[in-house]
């Protein structure tokens, strides 16, 4: 198997990104940090419900140890495929820092603010986020080439067509 790729898409900031894979890697990579923390929260729990609950701290913390050593991983693939996705959309990876790291100081800042600049952070958080969600995962990159690589859908047109079908342009 061949590893280049796969380093390439999860920790390269280098080339573009398109949507589709860009939804397929952060979805997958959030479901395993997900899927091993509650794995491993179900078996703390049922170790702590056999052996009693000297038995579940343990384990709970050798749970907390594994997600905390897959979080930089994962962190790193998301910013690599923040940026890939920003080059496709012809922008820095610079980007990343309004982003991803204002909305994460906003969330923290929120209960240590008073209520009306809570609020004011609270909006801004979820403006900002949804600005990423439709800069990153929506809107199509640049059409042809860019100063950051080839079009990663340029060979791979959006209509599909079928002589024998009734309706000859279909959409995938």
């Amino acid at each position: 198997m061949d590893v280049e790729p796969t380093r390439w898409l999860l920790f390269s900031h280098r080339g573009r990104l398109r949507r589709r894979t860009f939804w397929a890697v952060a979805v997958a990579a959030n479901a395993a940090l997900g899927a091993v923390a509650l794995v491993g929260f179900v078996l703390a729990t049922v170790l702590g419900a056999l052996a009693g609950s000297d038995a579940a701290e343990p384990a709970m913390i050798a749970v907390g140890v594994v997600v905390l050593a897959m979080l930089p991983l994962v962190l790193a693939s998301l910013i690599a495929l923040g940026v890939k996705r920003l080059h496709d959309r012809d922008k820095s990876g610079w980007w990343l820092v309004i982003f991803y790291g204002v909305p994460a100081a906003l969330r923290q800042s929120v209960p240590f603010l008073p209520q009306i600049p809570a609020l004011v952070a609270y909006v801004t958080f979820l403006a900002v986020g949804l600005w990423a969600v439709i800069e990153l995962g929506v809107l199509r990159g640049t059409v042809g080439p860019n100063r950051h690589g080839e079009d990663p859908i340029a060979d791979d047109p959006p209509w599909t067509i079928d002589p024998t079908e009734e309706t000859s342009a279909v959409p995938r």
